[in-house]
């Protein structure tokens, strides 16, 4: 067993972990682990399994990177510094967390935290965003059949501007830029003009498979 291993420290809502070993990128891979468990525990949401698998693990992985301080390759016996590792001090929220580790989105977005790529912002890091696209939305039960389900994948995402002449809500011009989510049954539009979440059932015509 050598004398030097790497060590990185994290820490979630005040609860520090220190993770070391031989092998740099087993310790970072063991202590993002330990942080999706700690986050989905503050959180009381499941841990998912074989997050890393998961076409968004990129954004997860950047979210992470918010709790997780520097890599250090130290002598094994040496004393445990926290302030070296320069960990961020990141207040967890839940409902973030929910919405990035459940794949459900909280229903607390504004239309003006969206923007044109179809990413929700959460924060002011660029990390700190989370891509609508794929996600499962908790869909409006005025909007939704008895048979269809409450929660529905984002499937695609249109300009909105060739979707509506005005906004539904307010019917201003539709300002460039804005977007429109469907699901196979529903659709939702972040009305910037407004700040509206606008949600109509989904015209089968607007989803390219079936164009």
């Amino acid at each position: 067993m050598g004398q030097y291993v790497y060590r990185i420290a994290a820490k979630v809502n005040d609860e520090i972990i220190v993770k070391e070993g031989q092998l740099e990128n087993r310790v970072k891979s063991a202590m993002h682990n330990a942080v999706v468990h700690r986050l989905c525990n503050t959180s009381s949401i499941p841990y998912p399994m074989a997050w890393w698998k998961r076409n968004d693990a990129f954004i997860l992985a950047e979210y992470i990177g918010l709790f997780t301080g520097k890599v250090l390759h130290v002598n094994r016996n040496s004393a445990f510094n926290f302030a070296d590792h320069e960990v961020p001090n990141f207040e967890v929220k839940p409902s973030i967390v929910r919405g990035l580790l459940g794949r459900l989105i909280p229903s607390e977005m504004d239309a003006h935290d969206i923007d044109s790529f179809g990413y929700w912002h959460f924060g002011e890091r660029d990390c700190e965003k989370i891509s609508l696209l794929g996600s499962m939305l908790p869909i409006p039960s005025e909007v939704r059949l008895e048979d269809h389900d409450e929660k529905q994948e984002v499937l695609f995402l249109l300009d909105a501007q060739d979707v509506f002449d005005s906004c539904p809500e307010c019917n201003s011009e539709i300002i460039f830029g804005g977007v429109v989510f469907g699901t196979e049954h529903a659709r939702l539009f972040p009305a910037i003009c407004c700040n509206s979440m606008i949600w109509s059932p989904n015209e089968k015509e607007l989803n390219p498979k079936w164009a």
